[in-house]
């Protein structure tokens, strides 16, 4: 069965034709948002969908069976694969205040692709489901029971399908006769989370109720006393509308640096600005932490991974995050780290020292395989119950 599986980031739209029984990509294919946006932002949809479906210059045998979405929050109503109609959008627009930079671009994509591939069947899949396992330890809000019920206020976590992939590559490459490995996942992406895997599911993560709290982000500042928040709505003019445009867009690496782009960052800090010394280091900081954070709610740690698109690309990064762990055990390679090159046909390499107790593992990010097992294995059911 071939998928054709949208992942919809904050900033991206990654296209890939994946092969769900072997897990292979056929084709795959990037755009950018930021260059589909007019004047205010607006991305045309129906433009970037084109683009996607273009740039994968699918041939007649490259006919997909079925198409599949990512949506970043599927609140507590939806914690599976989803079969998308007209009923199930209505839903998941419910939501779209939740994830504002995410869920509302995902359903634009969907209402595109519904149009222009409308023989096929469509799921939706979603980032918090593999967050469902979160203890009530680790999903509540110290807030009245009351609130928090009736509004559904509580920690969901995202990014589920880089950190699903994570704790497969991990665990493959741990050994089933140990049992299953303690796994701290580094999504480092323009979005970023921590999540701690033990016993092969999630039991914390540094996003909670939205992809606000927890790491500073590319426009996204993470952590927050809500205090801040207070003093801010005091400014005239700053309604619920401002502060969500601030804490979204124009906050984080953005707002330290007047961009969002680590690449850019690096450079400019290599050259000497202080700013961007700055920024590197407080973000470095603040990864550690959760990192040491997810060690103690283990009980300690095996490994360490390092995926999305700074995790996998950035040698200083990785270096400055996990600078000065070695009391966890945590010991870099600083030759393997520096020249580090994934091949195409693996899905992982490993930057720990020889010896090091905690083995330091950077992995590929495979969200859409993981889309499309989670969308077949829905297919399938479906057709088994008929």
């Amino acid at each position: 069965m071939l998928a054709l599986a949208f992942n919809c980031g904050s900033s991206t739209l990654k296209c890939a034709l994946i092969d769900t029984v072997s897990g292979n990509r056929v084709r795959t294919t990037q755009s950018d948002f930021r260059e589909a946006g007019d004047e205010r932002g607006e991305v045309d949809a129906s433009e970037i969908v084109a683009q996607a479906l273009e740039g994968l210059g699918l041939s007649p045998g490259d006919t997909p069976d079925l198409v599949v979405h990512r949506i970043v929050h599927g609140g507590e109503r939806f914690t599976g694969p989803l079969r998308i109609d007209d009923r199930s959008i209505a839903g998941l627009a419910e939501l779209e205040h939740l994830a504002p930079l995410h869920n509302r671009l995902a359903l634009k994509v969907i209402a595109h692709t519904r149009a222009m591939l409308s023989a096929l069947p469509q799921v939706a899949v979603f980032d918090t489901s593999f967050h469902s396992t979160l203890p009530a330890v680790a999903r509540t809000y110290a807030l009245p029971a009351v609130l928090c019920e009736r509004y559904g206020i509580r920690r969901f976590g995202f990014h589920g399908l880089s950190h699903a992939n994570v704790q497969r590559v991990a665990g493959r490459e741990h050994g089933t006769e140990r049992g299953s490995p303690r796994v701290v996942s580094c999504h480092l992406g323009n979005g970023a989370s921590l999540a701690a895997i033990k016993d092969g599911v999630s039991i914390d993560t540094s996003m909670g109720m939205t992809p606000l709290e927890g790491l500073i982000m590319g426009t996204r500042a993470g952590d927050l006393d809500p205090g801040v928040l207070l003093e801010l709505m005091r400014i005239p003019g700053m309604d619920a509308d401002a502060l969500s445009e601030l804490l979204y867009r124009n906050a984080g690496l953005k707002a330290l640096t007047g961009t969002q782009d680590m690449r850019e960052i690096e450079r400019r800090a290599i050259a000497g600005e202080e700013t961007c010394r700055l920024a590197i280091a407080v973000y470095a900081y603040r990864v550690r932490k959760y990192i040491g954070a997810y060690a103690a709610a283990m009980g300690g740690i095996d490994m360490l991974a390092f995926t999305g698109g700074v995790g996998e690309n950035s040698a200083h990064i990785r270096s400055q995050c996990a600078g000065g762990l070695e009391f966890l055990g945590i010991v870099l390679d600083p030759k393997r780290n520096v020249g580090l090159r994934i091949p195409t046909d693996e899905s992982m390499l490993e930057i720990s020292l020889s010896g090091s107790r905690v083995r330091v593992l950077v992995i590929r990010a495979d969200e859409e395989r993981e889309m499309a097992s989670a969308a077949a294995s829905l297919i399938h059911s479906e057709a088994a119950v008929r």
